[in-house]
């Protein structure tokens, strides 16, 4: 599969769940049966590349978690949301970021080359 966009979406919500959106859109590159690839086929690789990712996410984030790290952004978009003193929203950050739960959604859009057989 090689991939020709990928977007994400980062956000916090209000019940303080991070929810991580993902678009994929790609196709097909190359396939080890010579018949072609159908439409049922294609839904299967894509629900298939959905579940790795999601998956590889989920470890990613558990991972930083773990090592109490926040590349993405979500104790900025917690501190941006709530006004207390620098020095409360820090400690209540802290807090909450070992905890904070996700959900991640990932949507993978495939199609497959045409072939001249």
């Amino acid at each position: 599969m090689s991939i020709d966009k990928a977007a994400a979406r980062i956000s916090l919500e209000a019940d303080d769940r991070a929810l991580i959106k993902v678009d994929v859109k790609g196709k097909v590159e190359e396939q080890s049966s010579p018949k072609l690839i159908q439409s049922a086929d294609l839904s299967k690789i894509a629900e298939s590349m959905e579940e790795k990712i999601k998956n590889d996410l989920t470890d990613l984030v558990a991972k930083l978690q773990d090592n109490a790290v926040d590349p993405l952004g979500f104790g900025l978009k917690y501190r941006a949301r709530h006004w207390n003193s620098t020095k409360t929203e820090e400690e209540e950050w802290k807090r909450l970021y070992p905890e904070l739960k996700y959900q991640i959604n990932v949507d993978v859009d495939l199609k497959a080359p045409a072939v001249i057989r």
